[in-house]
């Protein structure tokens, strides 16, 4: 069950097709960057974008990529996301910081070649 406090949905654009990593345990990790709208223009009158990077896993044993396997440059997609704060020490011993994006749900709205 997702947490009702954590998590949010982006509509946009697709900057690339998802790029497509698999772990040695046969599961997969993929990343993807969603072009969403602002919801203002700016003082040219422009509504500008910003690029959201996601995440996305998809469990060893699964049969294919789901939704992923359909997603490209350009189809408009709309995107449940949780976000997730991973840690890590560097070599030095420094602990940082990571902010992830996590998709959870994928809806494929139009395909590129429709508009």
């Amino acid at each position: 069950m997702s947490n009702p406090r954590n998590n949010g949905t982006v509509t946009g654009h697709l900057a690339a097709d998802p790029k497509v990593f698999t772990n040695s345990d046969g599961s997969h990790k993929i990343l993807f960057t969603v072009y969403a709208a602002r919801d203002y223009t700016n003082k040219a009158g422009v509504r500008e974008s910003d690029a959201i990077g996601f995440e996305a896993f998809i469990p060893a044993g699964a049969t294919n990529l789901g939704p992923y396997a359909h997603m490209h440059t350009g189809d408009l997609v709309s995107v449940g996301y949780s976000l997730r704060m991973d840690s890590y020490a560097t070599e030095g011993g420094e602990k940082r910081f990571d902010l992830k994006v996590v998709a959870r749900d994928i809806a494929l709205l139009g395909a590129k070649s429709a508009k």
